[in-house]
């Protein structure tokens, strides 16, 4: 399926306005731009010590709750205000705990760079239901079945998994380890992501199975002499996406490095997600074929990811 998206259409991104006027270009490609992740209004000058974006002496002086794993993500996963948590540094190997969302807003920004940086949580939201919705428009119950497509900058994706990452680890909620100091400029734009580093879409291999589950699970993968995380493994909705700090011996082994597009495909239908990129990128395909009619706790997961 080729992506033409008339002018007049709302653009797919999700502004709600015709395409012409957000980001369908003139030659007929979809551009969206990253979203503007730094502080409003005139530059304060201002070092709190508790910010972890502090570096750009651009702070407020009041420290603020930042869930570091978004809150609109959260609440799509929640269950009467409470998400089960498992993994954290401070949990038992293995054990759940139900925790109150607003308990898991730890105080590691300060209200201006918090604020800034909320683009970045309403898009994950977007990607996350987006993710759920073409799950269930796939469905072989579908009874009218078409095409769609959605838009996203790959930069918010690839900005958005970065900010967990430094949020998790400042918060000293990730056990044992550290991230590149080199990361929060990246996020920033202050330094160019390395080449090879970046975001990985994990890719199926003849025979694997893909369970889709309202859940949101983040392994790290850590240069255990120096205990600094090198990668990480975002799951989403059974989805792997990887983000990289560091180029991959074998990148087959973690994907498509900044794919252009992702595709749910079935019968006759497809359902599309244009990443647009404005840093390099390789321009590749990721496509996943619906298979079956499963619904339900993922089969392969083990005794204990199924209880608390």
């Amino acid at each position: 399926m080729s992506v033409k998206i008339g002018r007049n259409e709302l653009c797919p991104c999700g502004s709600e306005k015709k395409a012409k006027h957000c980001c369908l270009k003139p030659d007929g490609q979809l551009k969206k731009s990253p979203a503007n992740i730094f502080p409003d209004g005139p530059f304060t000058g201002f070092f709190h010590p508790k910010c972890f974006a502090n570096v750009d002496h651009n702070c407020s002086n009041v420290i603020s709750h930042e869930h570091f794993i978004s809150e609109t993500l959260l609440q799509q996963m929640n269950n009467d205000n409470t998400v089960k948590i498992s993994g954290m540094k401070w949990q038992a190997k293995e054990t759940f705990n139900r925790m109150p969302i607003p308990s898991l807003a730890p105080r590691i920004l300060c209200t201006r760079h918090n604020n800034a940086l909320s683009p970045l949580d309403m898009v994950i939201g977007r990607f996350s239901q987006m993710l759920q919705d073409y799950d269930k428009l796939t469905h072989p119950e579908v009874t009218a079945p078409k095409n769609e497509v959605r838009l996203f900058s790959g930069e918010d994706i690839e900005g958005w998994m970065l900010k967990c990452l430094l949020g998790a680890t400042y918060s000293k909620n990730f056990p044992q380890s550290s991230i590149r100091a080199e990361c929060l400029d990246i996020l920033y734009g202050r330094m160019e992501w390395p080449s090879g580093w970046g975001l990985y879409v994990g890719v199926t291999t003849p025979g694997q199975v893909i369970y889709h589950s309202a859940s949101l699970l983040i392994e790290t993968f850590v240069d255990v002499p120096n205990k600094v995380i090198k990668a990480a493994r975002f799951t989403l909705r059974g989805i792997p996406f990887y983000l990289l700090m560091g180029k991959p011996d074998n990148p087959d082994a973690v994907g498509i490095w900044r794919p252009s597009r992702l595709i749910y495909e079935d019968r006759k239908t497809e359902k599309i997600i244009e990443l647009s990129w404005q840093i390099p990128a390789s321009g590749q395909i990721v496509s996943w074929k619906r298979s079956g009619t499963y619904d339900g706790a993922p089969p392969d997961w083990k005794e204990w990811e199924r209880n608390g």
